[in-house]
């Protein structure tokens, strides 16, 4: 299963309270997926055409600080 968005405007996905995927802020258009079966969390930019971010949904719960919860 995966969660996916394209356009210009501010997304913040949470889960459990988690800011999981962060699209907000000034930029054009972006993209955000979440494949929640791998757990990997990507940003990416359509104007520089690369990853911006790539990180785990784990590493998400790490830096919250609740780990213990991730499940």
């Amino acid at each position: 299963m995966t969660f996916q968005f394209r356009g210009d405007d501010d997304v913040y996905l949470y889960i459990d309270g988690v800011l999981v995927l962060d699209l907000g802020g000034i930029h054009g258009i972006c993209q955000g997926h979440v494949n929640f079966s791998t757990g990997i969390v990507r940003r990416q930019s359509d104007t520089t055409s690369g990853v911006v971010e790539d990180v785990s949904l784990y590493q998400r719960y790490v830096d919250a600080g609740i780990a213990d919860q991730f499940e």
